[in-house]
């Protein structure tokens, strides 16, 4: 395990220091919670891009014609 040194606002320590669990335990757990959530919309986001790839093809070749028009 790593050791890390981090500043809190005073507002986050004040908080903190409510918390009756360990607080290392608290810190851990809040950024795992932190990083399974961004992971999960990343997650959402390529799916939504993956079931959508099919209609942007096609909309894209409907205007074809008319984004070539008039190009130099």
């Amino acid at each position: 395990m790593k050791t890390i040194q981090i500043k809190l606002p005073s507002d986050v320590e004040q908080i903190l220091n409510t918390i009756d669990e360990n607080q290392n335990d608290f810190i851990i757990e809040a950024i795992r919670e932190k990083i399974n959530k961004k992971e999960a919309l990343h997650k959402i986001l390529e799916e939504g891009y993956q079931a959508s790839k099919e209609e942007d093809r096609s909309l894209v070749k409907d205007f074809e014609a008319v984004d070539l028009e008039d190009w130099k």
